[in-house]
């Protein structure tokens, strides 16, 4: 199992689109891993909701949202939630 901690970072891919996923769930944890298989070209950052810089960027999206689902933000700014 890769460890949270071992995802490509918003910081180490600052033009990628960013993947909020809840980094205390294990369900969530093998969702982002299943995701980074299939992301062959490593065009994804990932960011867990409970990193203090998600509030700082994404202030749009609180934290209620942020429970209950996983949210794709693109470097223009664009939300899918799913």
């Amino acid at each position: 199992m890769t460890p949270s901690h071992s995802l490509p970072d918003p910081e180490q891919r600052p033009a990628a689109p960013v993947v909020i996923w809840d980094g205390h769930c294990k369900f969530c944890l093998s969702q982002v891993q299943r995701l980074r298989r299939f992301d062959l070209f490593g065009q994804l950052a990932y960011i867990s909701l409970h990193d203090p810089r998600v509030a700082e960027r994404y202030p749009d999206l609180s934290h209620t949202e942020l429970m209950k689902q996983m949210w794709v933000v693109t470097s223009d700014g664009r939300r899918f939630g799913g």
